[in-house]
Order: C-alpha cells, then structure tokens, then sequence
C-alpha cells in the first residue's frame, strides 16, 4: 500500500503547481524528483515519465543534446549542486524534434537539510518561458532600427536641402548679376562650387552609415569649420539688408580632429537657423577660444529668442517653431557633435536673440587620451 502522503508533502505540490513557472526538483544524483505542471507542458512529457529519470532525459525532451549542450549546464543543476546561486541564465530550448524553439531563463538554487548543518540535498530549477518578450523586443528593436535609419535619412534630406538652397541662391544672385564683370561673378561661382561639394559630402556620409564606417577624422582648426560653414550660408545672409558678421575667433589657432565633414553640416544648420532668426536684419556673431574643457565654438545672433516653454524640447527630433521647418536641424547638429566627444548647448533671451555653443576637444588632447 502506498504511504499516505504528509499535509507538508501535500502544500509542497500545491505550491509548485500555482506557479505558472516550470519547476524542477532535482536530487544530488542529478535525477529529476517533482515537477509542476508548468514543467510538464514546458518538456512536453508527463511527470510520471520524468520523476525518477536522470536531467539528461529532460535535455533529450528539451533538444538540449542535439544542440550540442550538456543538461546539467544549461539548467544550471551542476553549479546549484555546488552550492552556487545561478540567476537567470538565459537559453534557448527545441521541443518536438526542434521545430518550436523556446527562449527562456533558467534559475538554480541548491536545496539544503537544516538537520544535517545545511548539507545540500538537491538542487530547485526555475524555467521561465520568455519567448514571447524576446520576440517582442526583437520587434521593437527591429522599429527602432527602422527609425534610426528614417531620422537619418530625414537628417541627410534637411541637410541636402540646405545645399541645393544655397546653390539656388548663388545662381540667382548670378543671374541678377549678368553684366557684372568675370571678378565679380566669380565669389558667386565659388559657392555654387563649395555647395556642390558639401552636397557630394553628405552623401558620401550616407553611404558610410550604411556600410558602417563611422567616417574619417582629421585635424582642421575651429576657425576654418566656423568660416566654411559661413561661406555656405553665404547666399542666404548677403541678400538680407541690415545683417552683420562679426568674427571673435581666438588669438591662436584652436586645432581639433574630427568628422569635418559632419561638424560643418552642424555648423551650417545653427548658422541658417540665426540667420532666419534676423529676417529683418541684426547680427551674426561667430567665435572661438580655448576653455577649461577644450575647444568652444559659438553661433549668436539678435533675433527674437528661443521660448521659454520650448526650451526643453528644442533638440528633439521633429520639433520646430517655424512654418514650413522639418525639426531635425538641432537634433541632427547635436547627434553630430555627441558622436564627436563633445556637446552643445545654448543660452537665450527673450528678445535679446541665443547663443548656441560647441564644446569640442582639442586635437592634442585627443591624442594624448588615445595613447594613454
């Protein structure tokens, strides 16, 4: 006759079978001794073909051996025994001849004897199904990427768009100026020129990002980026009456290293937005120097200000205060200068016009933290 079963032994199978995880109890000799229910649905296989039989059985249900994995391992059973914690370890089990492929994170713990001053008696094993959260987050990831991938073609397109503006406005500046001599139609050509150039940058840049490249570094000095940037915005400001240029550039050369390319096209769009700040005129103030923590560079004008309640969301991607505008000048501007170590910020007034600044490292410095 079969012992009557203890009220402990009773509440014990009660418990394990309310948990919706699978569990195994497994003894020293690594044999499975009680399953839930969840354990049961999880290997497939009732309980009374599992209680008794050693985990290799269940790593035979699971595929675990045909992979190429050792049971003990990858349930963590081996390490439990030892006296060992094992907290959600990750793994992927097949079930039906491995059709249906399950991920999942397996705990372990070992079970002690209080009489026998805690001498490890087996091992407690947690299987929990997650295979719908890692499909879940394979999918968010997949949309994330997918987004990436549009913000930066929407980033290349608002930067594109700027080139072909600035071409636009050279050759119409040439066609108004059609007696003009050969000297004087010639500043105009070179814009066109340089604009052309920048365009052929960009998508050169876009051609890096889909291959991986993360795009070539090289020395350049803050004054140079600050006045080739001002050259390709050239058409924009020189037809506006009332509008200045003043230059505070530092005494020497601030030599940094970096994407040229990507920092210009940054450049160029805080240049275009304080020049569309001052339609009706003001001034444009372009500066450099050397600050405790590198290179800064800086972009002011004396237009209207930046909003107080705006402030906060001036850099996300898709938000404008202007008619027409795509949002994606500042976000982009500060993906760049974040990807090349350094930061930007700015500070505005109210009717007193902003100040947007670039800290950048200074080349020497990069250099000498390479080396180190």
């Amino acid at each position: 006759m079969d012992p009557i079963p203890s009220l402990r032994q009773v509440e014990t199978a009660e418990l394990l079978d309310s948990m919706p995880e699978a569990v195994f109890l497994v003894d020293t000799d690594s044999r499975i001794r009680a399953l839930n229910q969840a354990a049961e649905q999880f290997a497939g296989r009732a309980a009374l073909e599992l209680c008794g039989t050693h985990i290799h059985v269940l790593g035979q249900a699971l595929g675990l051996e045909q992979n190429g994995h050792e049971p003990d391992c990858s349930l963590g059973v081996r390490r439990a025994l030892r006296g060992e914690i094992v907290r959600q370890q990750p793994g992927v089990f097949s079930r039906t001849g491995g059709k249906n492929r399950v991920h999942a994170t397996v705990s372990a713990s070992p079970i002690r004897d209080s009489q026998r001053e805690g001498e490890t008696i087996g091992a407690l094993v947690i299987v929990r199904d997650v295979t719908e959260l890692t499909e879940l987050r394979d999918v968010v990831s997949d949309a994330e990427r997918h987004l990436a991938a549009g913000q930066m073609a929407a980033v290349m397109a608002h930067d594109f768009s700027n080139v072909l503006n600035s071409i636009t406005q050279a050759a119409t500046l040439l066609d108004i100026k059609q007696e003009a001599s050969l000297s004087e139609r010639q500043p105009y050509v070179g814009m066109i020129r340089n604009a052309a150039n920048r365009g052929v940058e960009i998508i050169q840049r876009l051609r890096e990002s889909i291959v991986g490249s993360k795009g070539e570094t090289s020395e350049i000095t803050a004054d140079e980026l600050l006045e080739e940037g001002l050259e390709l915005a050239r058409p924009l400001w020189s037809r506006i009456q009332g509008l200045s240029v003043e230059r505070r550039y530092h005494s020497g050369k601030v030599p940094l290293c970096v994407n040229a390319a990507d920092v210009r096209r940054a450049l160029v769009n805080l240049i275009i937005n304080a020049i569309q700040a001052m339609p009706n005129g003001g001034k444009l103030t372009l500066s450099s120097s050397i600050k405790e923590h590198g290179a800064l560079l800086s972009v002011e004008d004396t237009g209207h200000g930046i909003p107080d309640d705006v402030r906060a969301q001036i850099f996300s991607p898709y938000f404008t205060t202007k008619k027409g505008g795509t949002g994606l000048g500042l976000s982009g501007a500060r993906s760049i200068i974040n990807a090349q170590g350094g930061r930007i910020f700015f500070v505005s007034q109210a009717g007193a016009g902003t100040k947007f600044c670039v800290e950048l490292p200074i080349a020497n410095d990069q250099k000498r933290k390479k080396s180190a």
